[in-house]
């Protein structure tokens, strides 16, 4: 998450949705959201890197607008402006 990526201790359920979108974002692609060759450049991605849209990654997937949409959402870097649940 962005937030413990940036030695947040505070974590609110805005984290848990955000590990859900990863989740789910890697059973659609076949790969998580983010890739990186080391630890710090992964919590690098994770803390400013967009989400790659999903047709670059699983093209057949169907409505990849709408599901880049909620992907972007869900994985805000920002808590507040992701789901509120």
């Amino acid at each position: 998450m962005p937030e413990q990526a940036r030695g947040s201790r505070e974590l609110s359920p805005a984290a848990d949705l955000f590990s859900l979108g990863c989740v789910l974002y890697e059973c659609l692609t076949g790969r998580p959201p983010f890739v990186a060759d080391n630890p710090r450049a992964l919590m690098q991605l994770h803390r400013s890197a967009p989400v790659p849209p999903l047709r670059t990654l699983a093209p057949r997937v169907q409505h990849a607008g709408a599901l880049d949409a909620f992907f972007v959402r869900a994985l805000a870097k920002e808590p507040a402006a992701r789901f509120a649940s």
